[in-house]
Formats: structure tokens, C-alpha cells, sequence
């Protein structure tokens, strides 16, 4: 996941940090440092926000400001493949976490490749 928004979460779902706290089984503290972003969400935590409140929560909440500019939703159909299961079972289990580090150089690799691609259309066209 490349990040959550969990303030804004707990305010549409008029949540205090304490509840969240008290349904990921950790403490008050724990949250906030999710909250100004010196902690990320983790995994399992993701899944218990999944399994409480849908898939939808996570989806709506994702942070997604460092992908290329490629669309202005960061999980527009066109960019994000959709994986269903037959049996609409979650999928929060199959997700990866990587660095953020590693994740802006995916980034600007992507943009740098479809920057490329962009050229060579450019080119292409006025060849014709």
C-alpha cells in the first residue's frame, strides 16, 4: 500500500484515534504517528479495515501522490489492474509493501519510459 490516509477516515467515519487504537490492538500513540506520516499502515492493518468496513475503505483512502501524472485518480481502471475472485474473497492478503525509496524510482521510471513512448509516437506521426 503507498500510504493511507487515516485521519481523513476516522473523521468520515467520526472515529478517535483511541477507537482505531483499540481495533488494531495497539495504543493512541501508535495511530497518530500513522497519522503525520512518520509510520506507515501496516499490512494486517490494512486487512482489518478491509474486513470491517470494504474493500471500498481502501480504495477510497489510498494515498497515491507520488505516481507519475498519468490520470488525476491514482486508481482510475486505465492504471490499476482489477483482480476479481470468483468467490469475492478479500485480497489484502496479496498486497506489497516495498520502500518508498524503491516505489519513486518505479515512478520516475514509469515516467521516463512513457515520456519516451510519447516521443517516438510524436516522431512516428510525422513520418507519415
Amino acid at each position: 500500500m503507498v500510504g493511507f490516509d487515516l485521519k481523513a477516515f476516522r473523521k468520515k467515519y467520526k472515529l478517535k484515534q483511541v477507537d482505531i487504537a483499540k481495533l488494531f490492538g495497539c495504543v493512541q500513540g501508535n495511530i497518530s504517528t500513522i497519522e503525520t506520516g512518520k509510520k506507515r499502515l501496516e499490512d494486517y492493518q490494512a486487512r482489518i479495515l478491509e474486513k470491517k468496513y470494504g474493500r471500498e475503505v481502501l480504495e477510497e483512502f489510498t494515498i497515491c501522490e507520488n505516481l507519475p501524472k498519468m490520470s488525476s485518480s491514482c486508481l482510475a481502471a486505465e492504471n490499476i489492474p482489477v483482480y476479481e475472485t470468483k468467490n469475492k474473497e478479500s485480497v489484502a492478503g496479496d498486497l506489497v509493501s516495498i520502500p518508498r525509496e524503491v516505489f519513486e524510482q518505479i515512478a520516475r521510471l514509469t515516467e521516463t519510459v512513457l515520456s519516451q513512448q510519447r516521443t517516438i509516437e510524436n516522431l512516428t506521426s510525422k513520418e507519415k
